[in-house]
């Protein structure tokens, strides 16, 4: 017995623990973990195997350890190695002691198949426990556009700003969906790109995927904790409906002085640093409503006569440069005109002599019963009577052939859409469907039809003349029989 004690005497204990998510050179116990592992080395003393191994755990330094669960059993091929031992970690978290921010030390007791037992010495391994979660204290987004921060073109910068709760392992950011260089350390790290025109418009997203030292993961952050956004802009402006006319009494096209020349354009988005000039001169702005943009110009002494020249510059709010404007869309164009007519003297004055009363009366009466005449038919009695014949026989017409096409085994409202009905008609008649362009030739098809439906209901030549002079009768007749088919079925 006192040789076996020698020989566990000579063992080196010593404690090796490995746990999910170690960071650098410290041990943590996170949310995440499962178990506590330690390793354990077996001398290769024989009277080992059968043996026990139980380990303790201390918190904060204390001298009090605790039983790790149950004892471990050694097997043979434990002998001469590292045993791996699991504590689940319902047997690690109920001890005295455990809590957040508290370290850990752990030793073990080894006993050979007589009972004989050794203490080892301490790990040197320190476990911290660590189980919060960490969270984005701020986050914050901004460009360096020239004229709004929440505004980008392609060149501006955008930076993305985050501040933790505790230090970070380097977090994984995603601007658009594509993995970003993250520069900082500890609670604070950045962002930064610069976008370009092949970047979509609209606003920029963002996902930030973060763990604290101890791998405890925070909640995916997609959106900043101040409400800052930035919008991406890479598209230039446009301008469309462009015309140009004038206040002239006489013709919009033309101008003289003290007219007023109006612009007027719709624009894609909105706009900034405007500068118009019409005829070369500074213009000022009319009116705006949300995209639509009206400039003027009073003309004076100094314009040049002539066409109007027009040149618009423009932006958009975030700083992309529109396409130059010279010219109005629409061909629309004003000439100023300041040269007043040349010089000239009335000739020829004469006087004329006023006509007698009785001619103009005269005159004036059958210029009056010409024009009573040409329009007495086109009363509002006439129309109305018109209408209602039209009305009359529209209805004549659908009821017939809603019956025409019942009797004959068909529903009666395919007989209301058109082409199809001709189609239904062809199949009525027990004809080939290219029958159906018959029936568009004026009045010939109109002429065959009523042969082929009159032949059908078995009607005689007389009813069938009927059918093609006086259809509006005829029709709603034939409704009311049967065909030859239907009288055959029954």
């Amino acid at each position: 017995m006192g040789l076996a004690l020698m020989r566990l005497g000579l063992i080196i204990f010593s404690i090796i623990f490995s746990f999910n998510f170690a960071q650098k050179d410290k041990i943590y116990w996170n949310n995440q973990s499962t178990s506590v592992k330690v390793d354990v080395p077996i001398g290769a003393d024989e009277t080992l195997e059968g043996g026990r191994v139980q380990i303790r755990a201390s918190f904060n330094k204390s001298d009090n350890f605790q039983n790790l669960g149950e004892p471990f059993f050694i097997e043979g091929g434990d002998l001469e190695g590292l045993k791996e031992i699991l504590i689940p970690r319902e047997d690690f978290i109920v001890l005295s002691g455990y809590g957040e921010d508290v370290s850990v030390e752990f030793i073990a007791e080894i006993w050979d198949r007589a009972g004989n037992s050794i203490i080892g010495t301490v790990s040197d391994s320190i476990l911290t426990i660590d189980e919060t979660i960490p969270t984005l204290l701020s986050v914050t987004i901004k460009s360096t556009n020239t004229f709004n921060d929440s505004l980008a073109m392609p060149d501006d910068m955008v930076s993305l700003s985050l501040t933790a709760s505790e230090g970070l392992e380097k977090p994984v950011i995603e601007i658009n969906g594509d993995e970003q260089e993250v520069e900082g350390d500890g609670n604070n790290w950045t962002v930064e790109r610069v976008f370009t025109d092949e970047d979509d418009d609209g606003k920029i997203t963002f996902s930030i995927f973060y763990k604290d030292y101890a791998h405890n993961e925070g909640e995916i952050i997609s959106n900043t904790t101040d409400g800052s956004v930035v919008i991406f802009d890479g598209t230039s402006p446009e301008l469309d409906d462009i015309s140009l006319y004038s206040n002239n009494k006489f013709d919009k096209s033309l101008a003289v002085k003290s007219d007023s020349i109006y612009l007027l354009f719709n624009s894609t988005e909105l706009l900034r640093d405007i500068n118009i000039t019409i005829n070369g001169n500074n213009v000022a702005l009319s009116d705006i409503d949300n995209f639509t943009y009206k400039y003027f110009h009073v003309c004076g002494p100094d314009d040049s006569e002539g066409s109007v020249p027009i040149v618009i510059d423009y932006k958009d709010i975030a700083g992309n440069q529109g396409e130059q404007i010279v010219q109005t869309t629409d061909n629309s164009s004003i000439l100023f005109d300041n040269t007043p007519p040349e010089p000239f003297k009335v000739q020829n004055v004469g006087a004329s002599v006023k006509k007698s009363r009785k001619s103009s009366v005269s005159a004036k009466n059958t210029t009056g019963q010409a024009s009573s005449s040409s329009n007495s038919f086109f009363t509002p009695t006439v129309l109305i009577a018109i209408a209602s014949v039209i009305g009359i026989v529209s209805i004549l017409f659908t009821f017939s052939w809603w019956k025409i096409f019942s009797r004959c085994n068909q529903s009666g409202w395919k007989a209301l859409i058109p082409f199809y009905n001709l189609f239904i008609l062809t199949k009525i008649l027990k004809k080939p469907i290219w029958w159906s362009i018959i029936y568009f030739i004026i009045p010939i098809g109109h002429i065959i039809v009523a042969i082929q439906i009159a032949k059908l209901f078995e009607k005689k030549i007389l009813f069938i003349v009927g059918l093609i002079l006086l259809p509006f009768i005829f029709y709603p007749v034939l409704a009311l029989s049967k065909p030859k088919t239907q009288e055959k079925t029954a």
